[in-house]
C-alpha cells in the first residue's frame, strides 16, 4: 500500500506545489523626480488578476500520482 495516510483520510498524504517562486514581482525603476527616483518598484502578485484577489497562500494541493493512495498486488507461481 502506497500513501496509506491518503487512503485513511483524503486530507492526509496530499503533497503541496508552490504557486509562485517569488512573493514580489519586479516592475520597473522609478524615473519620476522625487525621493523615490532610481529606486525599484515591486508589485505584490494577485491570485486572480481579473478579480484582483490577493495571493493569500503560497501552496496548493498537488494533483500528481504521489498525492493519491494506491495498492499493489502480486502473485507468485513456482513451476516444478
Amino acid at each position: 500500500m502506497f500513501n496509506l495516510g491518503n487512503r485513511l483520510n483524503s486530507d492526509w498524504g496530499v503533497r503541496d506545489n508552490t504557486i509562485r517562486a517569488s512573493i514580489l514581482s519586479f516592475r520597473r525603476i522609478e524615473t519620476a523626480a522625487g525621493p523615490n527616483q532610481g529606486k525599484p518598484v515591486f508589485q505584490f502578485p494577485y491570485q486572480d488578476a481579473n478579480t484582483k484577489q490577493v495571493l493569500s497562500t503560497s501552496y496548493r494541493d498537488a494533483t500528481t500520482e504521489a498525492s493519491r493512495w494506491r495498492a499493489q498486488l502480486g502473485i507468485r507461481y513456482i513451476f516444478n
